[in-house]
């Protein structure tokens, strides 16, 4: 069993902090055992609650699914939200997106094996659900400066260039088991990639 680094719950925790407790311990055991064979027993046992505990605070597996993706949609949002208040051009704005999002999920490398779990994602469509919207977010802020600069009418398709850059890079990374690092290999695909766009010509796509 893996144990997870985490403060021992109290009596005098609240709901809130002890349900965070067990998302966090989710997050570390599907890094290091993959979430297809996660048991709510080591999640209790990780946790440090009792298996009531957790199904006190989580009446099903699939709730503490959804609480995990919901937390990691938040904090996404967080990771972009520098970029996104920034005054920057738009080039530099979705280097600079997409830059903190590798970094985000290179913080997290659980993050992916979840993502990549067919059983889990077939299994759960309202997580799969938080996850195609949070995609779609990060697209439309993507496309949006794509638009600002000046290529209104591919704007989707270029977002769209833009993610699948991240996802094969993600993918091959974690296959790799993060033999190498994410954000400078994704800023170096990038640069290659964001090149090949005409940034200048503000009357691209009109």
């Amino acid at each position: 069993m893996h144990k997870f680094a985490i403060q021992q719950t109290t009596k005098r925790m609240s709901a809130k902090q002890r349900k965070s407790i067990i998302v966090e311990a989710v997050l570390s055991l599907a890094d290091a055992d993959g979430p297809d064979r996660l048991s709510t027993a080591a999640i209790a046992e990780a946790s440090g609650l009792s298996h009531a505990g957790i199904f006190r605070h989580f009446p099903t597996k699939q709730d503490i699914w959804i609480a995990v993706a919901n937390e990691i949609a938040k904090n996404a949002k967080t990771h972009w939200a520098e970029p996104l208040q920034s005054t920057l051009n738009p080039q530099e704005k979705i280097n600079a997106l997409v830059i903190s999002h590798l970094e985000f999920l290179s913080e997290t490398p659980a993050i992916l094996t979840i993502l990549f779990s067919y059983e889990l994602q077939h299994a759960n469509s309202e997580l799969r659900s938080i996850f195609t919207k949070l995609m779609l977010q990060f697209r439309d802020y993507l496309a949006n400066e794509f638009a600002l600069a000046g290529h209104e009418k591919q704007a989707q398709d270029l977002a769209f260039l833009v993610i699948a850059l991240v996802q094969g890079l993600s993918m091959r990374w974690s296959i790799s088991q993060l033999n190498f690092d994410l954000k400078n290999e994704g800023k170096r695909l990038l640069k290659i990639q964001l090149d090949m766009i005409d940034f200048n010509n503000k009357n691209k796509g009109k």
